[in-house]
């Protein structure tokens, strides 16, 4: 289970969660991000999971409430890739997507599930668990994202630097 998050203003504090099930043990991973779009942290969520998954001879099944990320993975990123990512967002993550998933025997699929519910099946609470881990408000640190630069408002003093990476202050 993957999702994004991320909140409109200054400083545009994000982040990401991964919920991995597995017979033995549940993983659980989240990171914060400031000046992000939930776009961004939707597809760094599924870019973690794939990378976090040692068996790349499992057959691997996301479940994410994204559509965006769906679509993508499960075959809008082949055309993009072979038409050079042309008038595309988030290249970066994208270019990583579709390494990752070429790293699996047998291509990793999206399972689209809805967001937010209050039912009680696996299947959503298992993305309530992605959700709570991506929500912006409950990371510890804030990993900069996109370039400052791109900021309107941007105070240096509002960062610090740690092993060569921004953080933002909270």
């Amino acid at each position: 289970y993957t999702d994004g998050s991320a909140c409109v203003g200054y400083p545009k504090l994000g982040g990401f969660g991964v919920y991995i099930k597995t017979p033995t043990k549940n993983i659980k991973i989240r990171k914060g991000y400031c000046n992000t779009k939930t776009g961004r942290m939707e597809l760094m969520a599924v870019i973690t999971c794939m990378r976090s998954i040692q068996n790349k001879k499992l057959e691997l099944i996301i479940r994410s409430d994204s559509q965006y990320v769906c679509n993508t993975v499960n075959g809008w990123i082949d055309n993009w890739h072979n038409t050079g990512y042309f008038n595309k967002a988030n290249v970066d993550l994208l270019k990583q997507l579709y390494e990752e998933i070429w790293k699996f025997k047998k291509r990793p699929k999206l399972i689209h599930i809805k967001g937010h519910q209050d039912v009680t099946d696996e299947h959503t609470l298992g993305n309530n668990i992605a959700d709570s881990l991506a929500n912006y408000k409950t990371q510890s640190s804030y990993e900069v994202d996109l370039p400052l630069s791109d900021l309107a408002s941007f105070e240096m003093n509002d960062y610090y630097e740690l092993e060569n990476k921004l953080y933002y202050k909270k």
